[in-house]
């Protein structure tokens, strides 16, 4: 690192005042991290830097803060550097305008790039004259013809561009084999007598037989045979037909897709995937600022993006790995072991029980402590409006939803997922509920895996799905819990607060504690719903039972096959798995009283449990 550079060195001391005077004590690690960032945009913008280069220091931390301070050194010295920044959310973007502005940099200086209306700022021209760009992720990915509207200044490629999250450089396609095939047959079924859709209800038909053919001869084939021939259309036919079949809804998404790459993939259900990258590849110096980023494996699989802990000039100089900077030991997490699937949600919130389970916490909790709930959102008419059903329970408590505590801040607040990486301003919550995590489709993830390593050949299956479902679990998790007072940090230390999670996966807690080092895991006792956990030790006892009556000679069963016998077809898939790989637990080779060496008898191999034998272990000859 050079701290002694002009900018690196008035932007970090002027750092580490603003965040002092925001309540935070930064000891020598923090300071050096953050001098570690400051200084690797210097470094970029001379060009000594180039790539991109994620930094995942932890939350609260001072991140957007330094994009502050280090382009206000940047105007006051009056140095030639540009920078564009993006960000997810409109309003965050305003917020960082102004603050630019109260921290001296003139407003000219400052170009803001949106469309909407509504926003609290309003959009800038003449961007080309405006050293400082603030952009949304959406500009970036949406077309490449973009990039001249945020990456020139005065007709040059600006030296930096500061991604403020997570960066997927793809986004993909994704639809349900059955509700594709079932649209594509409704639609060649209702033009099929009209000439002047000939040529488009020809591809349609092509496109299912297609479909159908990979799909019957799918478990038969290898992954790089999952590929789909889909024939080839005119774009401007696509186009043409994408827009005016618009109320056809999945033909209308699926003709945008037309001459991409498909795949098929399975998990349970079938699905159809492609992928596009959208980050273009001209943004080449790039600071992704990401706290997820040690836990989150999608940004982890993409080639591109380099650890920032791995820059030459950070070998050495005693800076901690970034997921070490913050702990955690005054946070305490709650588990109520349930499933928190939109799904399980739905089903707890109709019953009002897990509304009711809520509520029984919020009445433990003293009136001058502020609460942040994150519930899934209504997301279609007449659907289940979660937000409305959890108000009723409180109010019937007597607890008042419009009460303010003694310093004026209000003592209830609900939001929705969507929002957990973008607000700021739930600081001074002390309690974080997360009323169920957002579950992303399995065979969607696989689509997103394939894009993020830029291989539709890639080998991706089952197992891979559901290491992604818990990173991406445990990301949002962190992402939300990130929004209550453990945000602040003193010397080293997030502020007290209390986290209530509902999920049943108990990894979440190790893959949690990677980011949040010394939080305490306690057990949320529900009062009206059982713990889903009883439902896998019930399950889980019930497989043993039935591998135990099996002819020693049969080396291999399948997970299926185990289902099937024992009639829990109406168990849901994840919960098999979880129940299944509950009984492949890594073998430690402890002795038991008897001297002898407790040996697991079976181990997980793709879809099918198969028999392990002493042997395997390699200590037989003890055994003996």
């Amino acid at each position: 690192m050079n701290p002694q550079h002009p900018v690196t060195k008035a932007s970090f001391a002027t750092l580490k005042d603003s965040l002092k005077r925001f309540g935070n004590t930064l000891n020598v690690h923090h300071m050096m991290a953050l001098c570690a960032l400051l200084d690797t945009m210097t470094k970029m913008a001379e060009g000594d830097i180039t790539g991109r280069w994620a930094f995942g220091l932890p939350t609260g931390t001072g991140k957007t803060r330094a994009i502050i301070e280090w382009s206000t050194a940047v105007y006051k010295l009056k140095l030639p550097y540009t920078l564009a920044v993006s960000a997810s959310r409109i309003e965050a973007l305003c917020t960082l305008k102004r603050e630019m502005i109260e921290n001296g940099i003139p407003e000219e200086m400052i170009g803001l790039l949106h469309d909407d209306a509504k926003a609290s700022l309003k959009a800038t021209a003449d961007n080309d004259d405006r050293p400082f760009m603030l952009i949304t992720h959406q500009r970036i990915r949406s077309k490449a013809s973009n990039l001249s509207q945020y990456n020139l200044y005065q007709g040059q490629p600006r030296h930096l561009l500061i991604y403020d999250e997570s960066l997927m450089v793809s986004d993909v396609e994704h639809f349900n084999y059955a509700d594709l095939t079932g649209a594509l047959a409704h639609a060649i079924y209702k033009h099929k007598h009209d000439m002047k859709h000939v040529d488009i209800s020809n591809y349609l038909v092509e496109c299912l037989q297609v479909l159908e053919y990979v799909y019957e001869r799918y478990d038969e084939a290898k992954h790089d045979l999952h590929l789909i021939p889909a024939p080839g259309i005119e774009p401007r036919i696509a186009e043409h037909y994408a827009r005016e079949w618009e109320k056809e809804g999945i033909i209308s998404q699926f003709l945008r897709s037309a001459n991409l790459d498909l795949r098929m993939v399975k998990s349970g259900q079938a699905a159809i995937v492609s992928y596009r990258i959208v980050i273009p590849a001209e943004l080449k110096n790039m600071i992704v600022l990401d706290a997820s980023y040690p836990i989150r494996k999608l940004c982890l699989f993409d080639s591109t993006i380099q650890n920032a802990e791995t820059l030459p000039s950070l070998k050495g100089s005693g800076v901690r790995p970034f997921h070490e900077l913050k702990r955690f030991d005054k946070v305490t997490i709650n588990r109520l072991r349930s499933f928190g699937g939109r799904h399980s949600m739905e089903k707890r919130f109709k019953d009002k029980s897990m509304a009711k389970e809520v509520v029984e916490v919020l009445k433990t909790i003293p009136e001058s402590e502020s609460v942040l709930c994150f519930l899934y959102k209504c997301n279609q008419p007449g659907g289940t409006d979660y937000r409305k059903i959890l108000a009723q329970e409180i109010q019937k408590a007597g607890i008042d939803l419009d009460a303010m505590t003694s310093t004026g801040h209000p003592r209830i607040s609900i939001q929705t997922w969507g929002n957990e990486t973008s607000l700021n301003c739930y600081a001074h919550c002390t309690h974080v509920f997360l009323v169920g995590i957002l579950h992303r489709d399995d065979t969607e993830l696989m689509g997103l895996y394939l894009g993020q390593t830029n291989d539709i050949k890639g080998e991706v299956d089952k197992k891979k799905a559901n290491e992604l479902q818990l990173s991406e679990k445990a990301h949002l998790a962190y992402q939300a819990l990130s929004r209550g007072t453990c945000r602040t940090v003193s010397n080293g230390q997030a502020q007290p607060m209390t986290g209530y999670i509902v999920e049943v996966d108990q990894e979440i807690e190790t893959t949690l504690t990677t980011v949040m080092p010394g939080v305490k895991w306690q057990t949320w006792k529900p009062y009206f719903m059982p713990e889903s956990e009883d439902l896998i030790v019930t399950w889980a006892k019930k497989v043993r039972e039935y591998l135990a009556g099996l002819d020693s000679s049969l080396d291999r069963v399948s997970s299926r096959s185990i289902r099937k016998a024992l009639k829990a077809d109406k168990i849901a898939p994840a919960t098999w798995t979880l129940i299944i790989r509950s009984l492949v637990k890594p073998h430690t080779g402890s002795k038991n009283t008897m001297g002898n060496y407790e040996v697991s008898e079976w181990r997980l191999e793709g879809q099918s449990l198969v028999r392990v034998t002493a042997e395997a272990y390699g200590f037989a000859e003890e055994v003996a």
